[in-house]
């Protein structure tokens, strides 16, 4: 139960920082070879330092993850606008695709007339 709420808390970091509502900072390469050294020894990482899964095996990066300085009400809102913008672009994509739809029935109407 432990392991899967540890995942649910890394899977929710993760979030925060694809939406920007954290800021993600890597660490210099001495920091990373330092780390590096740690994990090698079977250490703990330091508090707020985590291993980056998004690289490669051969070359391990780390970083930190920064507090955005945002309240609460303020990262609501963020993400309201987030959503809003988000939905605008769905509503351009079928307002595309329908235009298109349209046209090409209209096309294919002319055409069969044409052959009648």
């Amino acid at each position: 139960m432990s392991e899967e709420k540890n995942n649910l808390k890394n899977e929710l970091r993760s979030y925060r920082i694809e939406y920007d509502v954290l800021k993600k900072t890597p660490c210099t390469k001495e920091e990373c070879k330092e780390y590096q050294k740690i994990l090698d020894n079977d250490g703990t990482l330091p508090d707020g330092v985590y291993k980056d899964t998004d690289t490669n095996y051969e070359t391990l990066s780390f970083y930190t993850v920064d507090e955005s300085n945002l309240t609460e009400a303020e990262t609501m809102e963020y993400l309201t606008y987030k959503q809003l913008h988000m939905l605008k672009t769905i509503k351009n994509c079928v307002l595309f695709f329908t235009t298109l739809t349209i046209i090409s029935m209209i096309v294919f109407l002319l055409i069969m007339l044409r052959v009648i």
